[in-house]
């Protein structure tokens, strides 16, 4: 199990049969980082964390699992994308190479910027590059990827959105899926979601019943 157990900004990895914290046996010096929303890569060999910082700004970090276990330091020096100057408010990975990234609607912090605020991109995270850009027509906040071409967006109603160039190719209006537009967030109003990466389905869970969406 991947968590936080001994301080907000400490990433571990506990035996979850014996209780043992795997990666507190060396001296750690972590990230003021308030991590959130962790998902492993397809393979299991990334971690990646959408959290944020300080004042408050939402990033997100990737890490390398195995060299973690070999050197937990490494859970203190993640790998993020250089020349981003755009808050990343989601995140998911699309295959063992690439992440698709969601900017939010906040300003850049300065004029070298290579996603603009309000629109997706796809990264790969290996050769530190964003391979794609595009404007989506509608609003996003919440996304999950489906594959390099389509990603649900959970902002407000479920879509199903093409990443070639941001049109919405289906929806559910009906189905609120909520307001969560950052990994700042009220528990209070936080809509209960799961996604099944390996059927892409979205399960919403809402007013005592369980919507489960299909692509």
């Amino acid at each position: 199990m991947i968590h936080c157990p001994n301080s907000y900004c400490q990433l571990d990895f506990e035996d979850v049969e014996t209780g043992e914290i795997m990666t507190d046996k060396v001296e750690r010096n972590p990230r003021d980082i308030f991590h959130s929303r962790l998902e492993v890569s397809p393979n299991h060999q990334f971690l990646l964390s959408k959290g944020w910082i300080w004042h408050p700004v939402d990033v997100i970090e990737v890490y390398d699992i195995e060299q973690c276990f070999i050197n937990p330091t490494c859970l203190d020096a993640e790998k993020s994308i250089s020349n981003l100057s755009v808050e990343i408010c989601s995140a998911a990975f699309i295959d063992n190479d690439k992440i698709l990234l969601c900017a939010s609607a906040e300003e850049p912090f300065d004029d070298e910027n290579m996603v603009p605020p309000n629109h997706l991109a796809i990264w790969n995270f290996k050769t530190n590059q964003i391979e794609k850009v595009v404007k989506p027509s509608i609003e996003t906040r919440n996304v999950f990827a489906i594959n390099e071409d389509l990603c649900w967006d959970l902002y407000q109603h479920p879509k199903i959105l093409d990443l070639n160039n941001g049109n919405i190719i289906g929806e559910f209006p009906e189905i609120n899926s909520g307001l969560q537009a950052s990994s700042i967030i009220s528990k209070e109003n936080l809509t209960k979601i799961a996604f099944n990466r390996h059927s892409k389905q979205i399960a919403i869970a809402s007013d005592g019943t369980i919507e489960v969406l299909s692509v």
